[in-house]
C-alpha cells in the first residue's frame, strides 16, 4: 500500500483500512498458527495449561537429577547404587551430608567423633539377708562393683581413677545394666546383684547379706549375721579388687552392714558411696546396705546400693547398676544408641546414662 494512497484513504469516505486487501491479508498472515511471534513458533500451543504443565514437569525433572545438584536423602543402606563423581547424599544414619569423591561417599562436615570417653559402671547391689526373730539376725547386702574413670572419682575398693575408654568408629559397644539381688527369706542369705558392663569394662555384682552367717562375697561384701544359738558373729563377704570393700562382722546380736564402694561396712551401717560428679553434680553411688534385726530399706544412692537385712525374712532387694558415660560437647552424638537410657548436656560434656541394657555406636 503507498503512502499516496494512505493518505488518499484517509480522507475517503467509500475507503476504509479494514477492508483493504493488504491489510485483511497482513492481519490474516499474522493470526496463522504456523507464523512465529516473537521467536515462538505454533503459538495455537501458546500459554495453554497442558504446555504449560508439561514444561514445569520437564523443569523439575531435569532439576532433580544428581547432575543439577539435586540432594537426595535416606539411610546409609540406601546410597544412590550408581553415583557419579560430586553427587550429593543427605544421609539421615550419619544426620549429615556427604558426598561421593573419586574414593567414596565422604561426610561434606562433622563434628569429630570421640576418641575416648569417661564412664562409670556399677553393678547390682547385693540383697539384705533375711534373720529370725531368734536366734539370728542378718547382714546387709553389699554394694555392686564400681569402676570409674571420671578424673576426680575413684573406682571402688579405694581404687584410683581409671584410664579412659578409647573408641573404635563404627564398632557397637554393648552396655549391660544389672539387676539388684533380691532380699533373703527367714534365716537366707541375700541373693547376689548381677554384673553390669560398658564394652569390655565389667564390674562385679554385690554380695549378699548374710542371714545368720557369713556374708556372699561380691563386687562389695555381704555383711555378716550373728547367731545367738553358736553366741558368735560372722565375717562378711569379701569385695573386688578396685571396685569394692568387704562387709562388716555380725556381733553382739547384730548384723554387719554390707561393703560399699568406698568403705567396709559397719558394725550395723553400710559401707559408704562413692561421689561422682559424671552427671555434672556430685551424686552418690555404691553404698552397702544396713545390718540389724529389724525391718531395713535399701541403701539411699542413686544406683548399685545393698539391700538392708532384717528379722524373720525382711531382708530388702539390693539397687539395680547404672552405666553412665560422658565425654566433651565439641563432638558428634553418637550414630545409634539403644536401651532405656537419658542423655544430657551441660556446658563442657555430652552425656549418658543406661538404666537397662542396650547398645552405642559412633560413626
Amino acid at each position: 500500500m503507498s503512502k499516496a494512497r494512505d493518505i488518499s484513504n484517509l480522507f475517503s469516505a467509500s475507503t476504509t483500512a479494514a477492508t483493504d486487501a493488504e491489510v485483511t491479508s497482513a492481519i490474516s498472515a499474522h493470526n496463522s498458527a504456523t507464523t512465529s511471534v516473537h521467536g515462538i513458533t505454533n503459538t495455537a500451543n501458546l500459554a495453554t495449561t497442558s504446555s504449560v504443565s508439561s514444561s514445569i514437569s520437564s523443569s523439575i525433572s531435569t532439576h532433580n537429577t544428581a547432575a543439577n545438584g539435586h540432594v537426595g536423602r535416606g539411610t546409609t543402606a540406601n546410597r544412590p547404587g550408581s553415583p557419579t563423581l560430586g553427587d550429593l547424599y543427605f544421609d539421615t544414619t550419619l544426620d549429615n551430608l556427604i558426598q561421593y569423591t573419586s574414593t567414596g561417599w565422604k561426610e561434606i562436615y562433622a563434628a569429630p567423633s570421640p576418641s575416648t570417653v569417661e564412664y562409670l559402671v556399677v553393678a547390682g547391689g547385693g540383697g539384705g539377708g533375711g534373720g529370725t526373730p531368734f536366734p539370728g539376725v542378718s547382714g546387709g547386702g553389699g554394694a555392686g562393683g564400681l569402676r570409674s574413670s571420671v578424673i576426680g572419682s575413684p573406682s571402688g575398693g579405694g581404687a584410683s581413677a581409671e584410664s579412659a575408654f578409647s573408641v573404635t568408629l563404627g564398632t557397637t559397644y554393648t552396655v549391660t545394666v544389672g539387676g539388684g539381688g533380691s532380699g533373703g527369706g527367714e534365716n537366707t542369705p541375700g541373693g547376689n546383684g548381677s554384673a553390669s558392663a560398658f564394652g569390655s569394662i565389667t564390674t562385679v555384682g554385690g554380695g549378699g547379706g548374710a542371714g545368720s552367717t557369713g556374708g556372699n562375697n561380691g563386687g562389695s561384701g555381704g555383711g555378716g549375721g550373728y547367731s545367738a544359738y553358736f553366741g558368735q558373729g560372722f565375717a562378711g563377704g569379701t569385695g573386688t579388687a578396685g571396685q569394692g570393700f568387704a562387709g562388716g562382722t555380725g556381733s553382739n546380736m547384730t548384723g554387719a552392714g554390707g561393703g560399699g564402694a568406698a568403705g567396709v561396712g559397719g558394725t550395723t551401717s553400710g559401707g559408704n558411696p562413692v561421689s561422682s560428679p559424671i552427671t555434672g553434680s556430685a551424686v552418690n553411688y555404691a553404698g552397702g546396705g544396713n545390718g540389724g534385726s529389724g525391718p531395713g530399706s535399701s541403701s539411699n544412692t542413686s544406683g548399685g546400693g545393698g539391700g538392708s537385712g532384717g528379722a524373720a525374712g525382711g531382708g530388702k532387694n539390693g539397687q539395680a547398676g547404672i552405666v553412665i558415660i560422658r565425654y566433651a560437647n565439641s563432638f558428634k552424638d553418637p550414630a545409634a544408641i539403644t536401651g532405656t537410657y537419658t542423655s544430657s548436656t551441660t556446658a563442657t560434656h555430652k552425656i549418658y546414662s543406661w538404666t537397662s541394657s542396650g547398645t552405642i555406636r559412633w560413626a
